[in-house]
């Protein structure tokens, strides 16, 4: 059996390449799990994505099948984000550093 995934880099830190890929990745079709710390963090990232109109929402349930496109935030560990191109799947780890965000 063979399974295709790639290696996702970190962000280093930058929101805003953060939320470019997660456009890209969106108009794409895939879905996109985020992974924090912790749940306040987590919630930090949903509310920050909104206030630029890009959806996304924080779940703990994995026990339903997801529908394409969505962008799902949720806590816990992860040494290293990834990507299912096969499936439109992608895991990310999130370092994640508080900024001001606005609608540019």
């Amino acid at each position: 059996m063979h399974v295709e995934a790639r290696s996702i880099s970190s962000y280093n830190n930058s929101f805003e390449y953060l939320t470019k890929d997660l456009i890209k990745y969106k108009k794409s079709g895939y879905t996109t799990v985020l992974v924090c710390s912790s749940r306040t963090r987590a919630q930090r990232i949903v509310d920050d994505l909104g206030k630029l109109d890009i959806p996304a929402f924080y779940s703990e349930d994995f026990s339903k099948d997801y529908e394409k496109g969505l962008i799902i935030v949720t806590y816990g560990s992860l040494h290293k984000g990834f990507e299912y191109p096969v499936l439109s799947w992608l895991l990310l780890k999130m370092i994640y550093l508080r900024q001001n965000v606005s609608k540019a």
